[in-house]
């Protein structure tokens, strides 16, 4: 998808962006993720395709991540903000109808 007025696709721009993004559909699969979020270390190999719940063993993160996915199929439209250890802030924004 080029970005209107540019010669720039939607995937290079967030290839730019020095912020982990990753794109997550409402059944809980990652269909996409920035060079940055690829580079980030991981316990398991982080490919598009993938069920996210496969990457949080804890159960604390799968209650958490259900409740999230919960959220927003009831409507919720604010997004979810936590910090993960590492101090690493992570938002997950529902998708705009």
């Amino acid at each position: 998808m080029l970005i209107p007025s540019t010669d720039i696709t939607l995937e290079e721009l967030l290839d730019r962006v020095p912020l982990a993004v990753q794109y997550v559909d409402k059944d809980g699969f990652l269909r996409y993720l920035n060079k940055t979020a690829a580079a980030r270390p991981a316990n398991i190999k982080r490919e598009v395709g993938i069920d996210i719940r496969d990457c949080h063993a804890k159960p604390e993160c799968l209650e958490m991540i259900e409740l999230i996915f919960e959220d927003f199929r009831q409507g919720r439209k604010e997004p979810h903000y936590y910090v993960t250890s590492g101090i690493r802030k992570t938002i997950m924004v529902p998708k705009k109808k």
